[in-house]
Protein backbone atom coordinates (compact mmCIF):
# COMPACT_ATOMS: atom_id res chain seq x y z
CA UNK A 1 0.00 0.00 0.00
CA UNK A 2 1.29 3.14 -0.65
CA UNK A 3 1.73 5.99 1.67
CA UNK A 4 0.70 9.63 2.09
CA UNK A 5 4.35 11.08 1.38
CA UNK A 6 4.15 8.58 -1.73
CA UNK A 7 0.68 10.08 -3.20
CA UNK A 8 1.80 13.91 -2.73
CA UNK A 9 5.07 13.78 -4.11
CA UNK A 10 5.52 16.27 -6.20
CA UNK A 11 8.10 15.32 -9.20
CA UNK A 12 9.19 17.67 -12.20
CA UNK A 13 10.71 16.29 -14.91
CA UNK A 14 12.63 17.84 -17.66
CA UNK A 15 12.91 16.66 -20.73
CA UNK A 16 14.80 17.32 -24.13
CA UNK A 17 14.82 20.06 -26.42
CA UNK A 18 15.57 18.41 -30.01
CA UNK A 19 11.58 17.22 -30.45
CA UNK A 20 8.30 17.10 -28.43
CA UNK A 21 7.72 15.02 -25.80
CA UNK A 22 4.83 12.73 -27.35
CA UNK A 23 3.90 9.81 -28.04
CA UNK A 24 2.03 10.10 -31.62
CA UNK A 25 5.66 11.76 -32.84
CA UNK A 26 8.92 9.82 -33.83
CA UNK A 27 10.03 10.09 -29.99
CA UNK A 28 13.86 10.11 -29.12
CA UNK A 29 14.50 8.27 -26.37
CA UNK A 30 14.70 10.66 -23.68
CA UNK A 31 11.40 11.69 -24.17
CA UNK A 32 10.27 8.38 -24.58
CA UNK A 33 11.79 7.48 -21.09
CA UNK A 34 9.76 10.99 -19.66
CA UNK A 35 6.56 9.73 -20.94
CA UNK A 36 6.28 6.79 -19.40
CA UNK A 37 7.34 7.88 -15.93
CA UNK A 38 5.24 10.40 -16.29
CA UNK A 39 2.42 8.45 -17.09
CA UNK A 40 3.54 6.01 -14.08
CA UNK A 41 3.71 8.31 -11.42
CA UNK A 42 -0.12 10.05 -12.02
CA UNK A 43 -1.42 6.55 -11.94
CA UNK A 44 0.27 6.11 -8.71
CA UNK A 45 -1.52 9.29 -7.24
CA UNK A 46 1.48 11.30 -7.71
CA UNK A 47 1.67 14.77 -9.05
CA UNK A 48 3.68 14.78 -11.98
CA UNK A 49 4.88 18.14 -14.00
CA UNK A 50 6.74 17.61 -17.40
CA UNK A 51 8.92 20.42 -19.01
CA UNK A 52 9.15 20.54 -22.65
CA UNK A 53 8.97 22.15 -26.06
CA UNK A 54 5.90 23.21 -27.09
CA UNK A 55 3.90 20.68 -28.61
CA UNK A 56 4.37 18.18 -26.46
CA UNK A 57 1.23 15.57 -24.63
CA UNK A 58 1.74 14.29 -21.13
CA UNK A 59 0.03 12.95 -18.86
CA UNK A 60 0.81 14.54 -16.19
CA UNK A 61 1.11 18.68 -16.38
CA UNK A 62 3.25 19.90 -19.49
CA UNK A 63 5.41 23.05 -18.86
CA UNK A 64 5.97 24.48 -22.41
CA UNK A 65 9.22 25.96 -23.78
CA UNK A 66 10.22 26.81 -27.09
CA UNK A 67 8.25 26.48 -30.05
CA UNK A 68 10.66 24.64 -32.62
CA UNK A 69 12.84 21.97 -31.46
CA UNK A 70 16.02 21.16 -32.65
CA UNK A 71 14.74 18.36 -34.70
CA UNK A 72 12.37 21.03 -36.72
CA UNK A 73 14.59 23.11 -38.44
CA UNK A 74 14.94 22.49 -41.88
CA UNK A 75 18.72 23.43 -42.91
CA UNK A 76 22.06 24.04 -41.26
CA UNK A 77 22.14 25.99 -37.71
CA UNK A 78 25.40 27.41 -36.41
CA UNK A 79 26.74 26.73 -33.42
CA UNK A 80 25.78 29.82 -31.84
CA UNK A 81 22.08 29.02 -33.17
CA UNK A 82 22.20 26.03 -31.39
CA UNK A 83 23.10 27.36 -28.32
CA UNK A 84 20.70 30.44 -28.77
CA UNK A 85 17.66 27.08 -28.84
CA UNK A 86 19.03 25.33 -25.81
CA UNK A 87 19.86 28.57 -23.88
CA UNK A 88 16.65 29.51 -24.77
CA UNK A 89 14.92 25.66 -23.61
CA UNK A 90 17.07 25.95 -19.96
CA UNK A 91 16.08 30.23 -18.93
CA UNK A 92 12.35 28.60 -19.57
CA UNK A 93 13.12 25.36 -17.87
CA UNK A 94 14.41 27.26 -14.45
CA UNK A 95 11.52 29.87 -14.52
CA UNK A 96 9.09 26.87 -14.30
CA UNK A 97 11.37 25.04 -11.65
CA UNK A 98 11.14 28.38 -9.28
CA UNK A 99 7.25 28.76 -10.31
CA UNK A 100 6.27 25.36 -9.89
CA UNK A 101 8.31 24.43 -6.29
CA UNK A 102 8.62 21.04 -6.80
CA UNK A 103 9.86 17.76 -4.07
CA UNK A 104 12.48 16.50 -6.64
CA UNK A 105 13.81 17.73 -10.03
CA UNK A 106 14.74 14.86 -12.50
CA UNK A 107 17.03 16.40 -15.25
CA UNK A 108 16.42 14.08 -18.22
CA UNK A 109 17.73 16.97 -20.71
CA UNK A 110 21.36 18.23 -19.37
CA UNK A 111 19.53 21.39 -17.59
CA UNK A 112 22.37 20.93 -14.82
CA UNK A 113 25.22 21.26 -17.69
CA UNK A 114 23.81 24.37 -18.46
CA UNK A 115 25.16 28.26 -17.65
CA UNK A 116 21.82 28.98 -16.92
CA UNK A 117 21.67 26.38 -13.96
CA UNK A 118 25.66 27.39 -12.62
CA UNK A 119 23.78 30.97 -12.40
CA UNK A 120 20.57 30.33 -10.65
CA UNK A 121 21.35 27.18 -8.52
CA UNK A 122 21.69 29.10 -5.68
CA UNK A 123 17.69 29.59 -6.03
CA UNK A 124 16.89 25.59 -6.29
CA UNK A 125 15.49 24.50 -3.32
CA UNK A 126 14.62 20.80 -4.42
CA UNK A 127 17.28 18.19 -4.79
CA UNK A 128 18.13 16.96 -8.54
CA UNK A 129 18.49 13.78 -9.77
CA UNK A 130 20.56 13.92 -13.29
CA UNK A 131 20.41 11.14 -15.75
CA UNK A 132 22.78 11.87 -18.25
CA UNK A 133 21.67 9.64 -21.41
CA UNK A 134 24.81 9.68 -23.40
CA UNK A 135 28.47 8.47 -23.00
CA UNK A 136 29.33 11.09 -24.51
CA UNK A 137 30.23 13.98 -21.93
CA UNK A 138 33.30 16.70 -22.05
CA UNK A 139 35.17 16.85 -18.52
CA UNK A 140 34.49 21.05 -19.30
CA UNK A 141 30.68 20.54 -19.37
CA UNK A 142 30.14 18.58 -15.49
CA UNK A 143 33.36 20.46 -13.51
CA UNK A 144 30.88 22.64 -11.70
CA UNK A 145 29.15 19.15 -9.98
CA UNK A 146 31.59 18.29 -7.94
CA UNK A 147 30.85 18.84 -4.90
CA UNK A 148 27.28 19.98 -5.63
CA UNK A 149 25.47 18.15 -2.45
CA UNK A 150 21.90 18.81 -4.12
CA UNK A 151 23.19 16.64 -7.37
CA UNK A 152 22.30 13.14 -7.35
CA UNK A 153 24.30 11.29 -10.52
CA UNK A 154 22.51 8.16 -11.08
CA UNK A 155 23.74 6.40 -14.37
CA UNK A 156 21.57 3.70 -16.70
CA UNK A 157 23.64 0.80 -16.47
CA UNK A 158 27.10 -0.12 -15.00
CA UNK A 159 28.92 0.80 -18.01
CA UNK A 160 27.18 4.14 -17.97
CA UNK A 161 28.31 3.66 -13.97
CA UNK A 162 31.66 3.42 -14.91
CA UNK A 163 32.67 6.42 -17.48
CA UNK A 164 30.79 8.76 -15.50
CA UNK A 165 32.71 7.69 -12.27
CA UNK A 166 36.09 7.92 -14.48
CA UNK A 167 35.19 11.72 -14.86
CA UNK A 168 35.00 12.29 -11.49
CA UNK A 169 31.25 12.30 -10.78
CA UNK A 170 29.66 10.83 -7.69
CA UNK A 171 27.37 8.26 -9.00
CA UNK A 172 25.02 8.10 -6.25
CA UNK A 173 22.27 5.32 -8.29
CA UNK A 174 21.99 3.11 -11.31
CA UNK A 175 18.41 2.32 -12.54
CA UNK A 176 18.33 0.54 -16.26
CA UNK A 177 15.60 1.96 -18.56
CA UNK A 178 12.09 -0.07 -18.34
CA UNK A 179 9.41 -1.05 -20.59
CA UNK A 180 5.78 -1.97 -20.07
CA UNK A 181 5.06 -5.28 -21.86
CA UNK A 182 1.43 -4.51 -22.30
CA UNK A 183 2.36 -2.00 -25.15
CA UNK A 184 4.45 -3.84 -27.35
CA UNK A 185 2.57 -6.79 -29.57
CA UNK A 186 4.63 -10.29 -29.60
CA UNK A 187 5.13 -12.00 -32.72
CA UNK A 188 6.23 -15.86 -33.05
CA UNK A 189 6.30 -15.66 -37.18
CA UNK A 190 9.33 -13.52 -38.05
CA UNK A 191 9.67 -12.22 -41.82
CA UNK A 192 13.14 -12.39 -43.43
CA UNK A 193 14.11 -8.54 -43.14
CA UNK A 194 16.40 -6.84 -40.76
CA UNK A 195 15.43 -3.72 -38.93
CA UNK A 196 17.25 -0.82 -37.95
CA UNK A 197 15.85 2.54 -35.98
CA UNK A 198 17.73 5.54 -34.51
CA UNK A 199 19.33 9.00 -35.34
CA UNK A 200 20.74 8.02 -39.16
CA UNK A 201 24.32 9.67 -37.87
CA UNK A 202 27.55 7.93 -37.83
CA UNK A 203 27.66 6.78 -34.63
CA UNK A 204 24.73 4.62 -34.75
CA UNK A 205 26.51 2.73 -37.68
CA UNK A 206 23.70 2.76 -40.31
CA UNK A 207 26.10 1.62 -43.15
CA UNK A 208 27.21 -1.25 -41.76
CA UNK A 209 23.85 -2.32 -41.41
CA UNK A 210 23.91 -2.21 -45.14
CA UNK A 211 26.35 -3.95 -45.87
CA UNK A 212 25.28 -6.89 -43.48
CA UNK A 213 22.26 -7.37 -45.18
CA UNK A 214 24.15 -6.96 -48.71
CA UNK A 215 26.31 -9.88 -47.49
CA UNK A 216 23.53 -12.17 -46.42
CA UNK A 217 20.77 -11.72 -48.81
CA UNK A 218 18.39 -9.77 -46.55
CA UNK A 219 16.19 -7.17 -46.70
CA UNK A 220 16.79 -4.10 -44.15
CA UNK A 221 14.44 -1.46 -42.70
CA UNK A 222 15.88 1.54 -41.56
CA UNK A 223 13.60 3.70 -39.83
CA UNK A 224 15.07 7.04 -38.57
CA UNK A 225 15.36 10.77 -39.43
CA UNK A 226 18.59 12.43 -40.84
CA UNK A 227 19.38 16.04 -38.79
CA UNK A 228 18.56 18.81 -41.34
CA UNK A 229 20.82 21.15 -39.29
CA UNK A 230 24.01 19.20 -39.02
CA UNK A 231 26.00 19.35 -42.24
CA UNK A 232 28.35 16.37 -41.68
CA UNK A 233 25.29 13.99 -40.51
CA UNK A 234 23.97 14.96 -44.29
CA UNK A 235 27.61 14.59 -45.62
CA UNK A 236 27.74 11.06 -44.24
CA UNK A 237 24.44 10.16 -45.32
CA UNK A 238 24.84 10.98 -49.14
CA UNK A 239 28.30 9.39 -49.26
CA UNK A 240 27.37 6.61 -47.23
CA UNK A 241 23.56 5.90 -47.23
CA UNK A 242 21.58 7.60 -49.65
CA UNK A 243 23.11 5.70 -52.77
CA UNK A 244 22.06 2.02 -51.56
CA UNK A 245 18.38 2.68 -50.72
CA UNK A 246 16.04 0.89 -53.22
CA UNK A 247 13.14 2.17 -51.71
CA UNK A 248 11.68 4.94 -49.48
CA UNK A 249 8.47 5.82 -47.74
CA UNK A 250 6.67 8.27 -45.03
CA UNK A 251 4.18 6.44 -43.16
CA UNK A 252 1.00 8.63 -43.08
CA UNK A 253 -1.10 4.99 -42.15
CA UNK A 254 -0.49 2.13 -39.97
CA UNK A 255 -2.06 0.13 -42.60
CA UNK A 256 1.14 0.80 -44.99
CA UNK A 257 3.16 -1.35 -42.79
CA UNK A 258 1.99 -4.40 -43.09
CA UNK A 259 2.49 -4.03 -47.00
CA UNK A 260 6.14 -2.74 -46.84
CA UNK A 261 7.60 -5.49 -44.76
CA UNK A 262 6.01 -8.31 -47.06
CA UNK A 263 7.37 -6.81 -49.91
CA UNK A 264 10.94 -6.51 -48.64
CA UNK A 265 12.93 -8.86 -50.24
CA UNK A 266 15.96 -8.11 -50.24
CA UNK A 267 15.75 -4.26 -50.49
CA UNK A 268 17.01 -1.40 -48.34
CA UNK A 269 14.43 0.18 -47.41
CA UNK A 270 14.16 3.81 -45.66
CA UNK A 271 11.55 5.10 -43.46
CA UNK A 272 11.67 8.75 -42.98
CA UNK A 273 10.77 8.70 -39.02
CA UNK A 274 8.18 6.62 -37.70
CA UNK A 275 5.28 7.20 -34.83
CA UNK A 276 5.53 5.10 -31.76
CA UNK A 277 2.14 3.32 -32.86
CA UNK A 278 4.16 2.29 -36.39
CA UNK A 279 7.93 1.45 -35.01
CA UNK A 280 6.39 -1.38 -33.21
CA UNK A 281 4.52 -3.14 -36.26
CA UNK A 282 8.25 -3.32 -37.87
CA UNK A 283 9.86 -4.80 -34.60
CA UNK A 284 7.42 -7.49 -33.65
CA UNK A 285 7.49 -8.57 -37.96
CA UNK A 286 11.87 -8.38 -37.68
CA UNK A 287 13.74 -11.22 -37.84
CA UNK A 288 16.27 -9.09 -35.87
CA UNK A 289 17.13 -5.72 -34.85
CA UNK A 290 20.92 -4.59 -35.93
CA UNK A 291 22.61 -2.20 -33.75
CA UNK A 292 25.97 -1.73 -35.16
CA UNK A 293 26.97 1.66 -32.96
CA UNK A 294 29.43 2.50 -31.41
CA UNK A 295 28.16 3.48 -28.21
CA UNK A 296 25.00 2.92 -25.98
CA UNK A 297 24.43 4.03 -21.79
CA UNK A 298 21.73 2.24 -22.27
CA UNK A 299 19.79 1.48 -25.29
CA UNK A 300 16.22 1.59 -25.51
CA UNK A 301 15.37 0.27 -29.03
CA UNK A 302 17.34 -3.29 -27.64
CA UNK A 303 14.63 -3.26 -24.96
CA UNK A 304 11.54 -2.70 -28.04
CA UNK A 305 12.82 -4.94 -29.70
CA UNK A 306 12.96 -7.83 -27.67
CA UNK A 307 9.63 -6.82 -26.04
CA UNK A 308 8.27 -7.55 -29.65
CA UNK A 309 10.04 -11.01 -29.49
CA UNK A 310 12.69 -10.19 -31.84
CA UNK A 311 16.44 -10.85 -31.23
CA UNK A 312 18.98 -8.03 -31.30
CA UNK A 313 22.27 -8.54 -32.87
CA UNK A 314 24.68 -5.51 -31.58
CA UNK A 315 28.30 -4.61 -31.22
CA UNK A 316 30.09 -5.90 -28.27
CA UNK A 317 30.50 -2.42 -26.97
CA UNK A 318 29.76 -0.05 -24.00
CA UNK A 319 26.37 -1.22 -21.79
CA UNK A 320 25.00 -4.09 -24.53
CA UNK A 321 26.22 -6.94 -23.04
CA UNK A 322 23.85 -6.10 -20.07
CA UNK A 323 20.77 -6.41 -22.17
CA UNK A 324 22.11 -8.52 -24.73
CA UNK A 325 22.78 -12.05 -23.42
CA UNK A 326 25.00 -13.88 -26.04
CA UNK A 327 23.43 -16.34 -28.40
CA UNK A 328 20.05 -16.48 -25.45
CA UNK A 329 18.38 -13.00 -26.55
CA UNK A 330 20.84 -12.15 -29.37
CA UNK A 331 24.71 -11.94 -30.45
CA UNK A 332 27.35 -10.11 -29.49
CA UNK A 333 29.97 -9.27 -32.39
CA UNK A 334 33.34 -7.78 -32.75
CA UNK A 335 33.10 -6.43 -36.07
CA UNK A 336 31.23 -6.80 -39.43
CA UNK A 337 32.30 -10.36 -40.23
CA UNK A 338 30.81 -11.93 -36.56
CA UNK A 339 27.62 -9.85 -37.34
CA UNK A 340 27.03 -11.55 -40.29
CA UNK A 341 27.44 -15.28 -38.43
CA UNK A 342 25.16 -14.12 -36.09
CA UNK A 343 22.41 -13.51 -39.07
CA UNK A 344 22.76 -17.08 -39.86
CA UNK A 345 22.16 -18.38 -36.42
CA UNK A 346 18.89 -16.07 -35.59
CA UNK A 347 17.00 -19.08 -35.91
CA UNK A 348 18.00 -20.58 -32.65
CA UNK A 349 16.81 -17.40 -30.48
CA UNK A 350 13.69 -17.99 -28.78
CA UNK A 351 11.18 -15.11 -29.44
CA UNK A 352 9.39 -16.36 -26.17
CA UNK A 353 12.55 -15.87 -23.93
CA UNK A 354 13.48 -12.48 -26.08
CA UNK A 355 10.09 -11.43 -24.29
CA UNK A 356 10.48 -12.79 -20.88
CA UNK A 357 14.25 -11.14 -19.96
CA UNK A 358 12.88 -7.91 -20.61
CA UNK A 359 9.61 -9.38 -17.95
CA UNK A 360 12.92 -10.04 -15.78
CA UNK A 361 15.24 -7.65 -15.87
CA UNK A 362 13.59 -4.43 -17.76
CA UNK A 363 10.39 -3.55 -16.46
CA UNK A 364 8.85 -0.84 -16.41
CA UNK A 365 7.67 -1.32 -12.94
CA UNK A 366 11.16 -1.41 -11.28
CA UNK A 367 12.41 1.38 -13.21
CA UNK A 368 9.47 3.34 -11.52
CA UNK A 369 10.42 2.00 -8.20
CA UNK A 370 14.18 2.77 -8.76
CA UNK A 371 14.03 6.08 -9.50
CA UNK A 372 10.98 6.87 -6.53
CA UNK A 373 13.18 5.24 -3.73
CA UNK A 374 15.83 7.57 -5.04
CA UNK A 375 13.37 10.56 -5.19
CA UNK A 376 12.61 9.67 -0.97
CA UNK A 377 16.94 9.08 -0.16
CA UNK A 378 17.13 12.79 -2.16
CA UNK A 379 14.21 14.59 -0.43
CA UNK A 380 15.35 13.38 2.87
CA UNK A 381 19.14 14.37 2.60
CA UNK A 382 17.80 17.63 1.49
CA UNK A 383 15.90 18.35 4.52
CA UNK A 384 18.59 17.18 7.04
Amino acid sequence: METNKQRKMKILQISAFDLPTRNDLMCGGTQRVVLSLDSSYVKKGLESYVIATSGSEVVGELLPTIEQPLWEYDREITDSEKKSVSGEHYRMTLEHILDTNPDVIHDQARFVFSDVYKMGREKIKAPIIVSIHSNFVHESEIAHLNGDENIWIVAISEDHRRNLERLGLDVRGMVYHGLDLKEYPFEENKMGYMFSIGRIVPDKGQDMAIRVAKKTGRGLIIAGKILPYNGANSEWWEKEISGSIDRSYVIEDPGMVREIVESVGQDIIWVNGVRNDVKKEFYKYASCLILPTKSEACNLTVLESLASGTPVIASNVASLPEQVINGENGYLADNEEEMVEAVKNLGLISPSRCREIVRERFSLEDQVDNYLGIYRNAIEQRKN
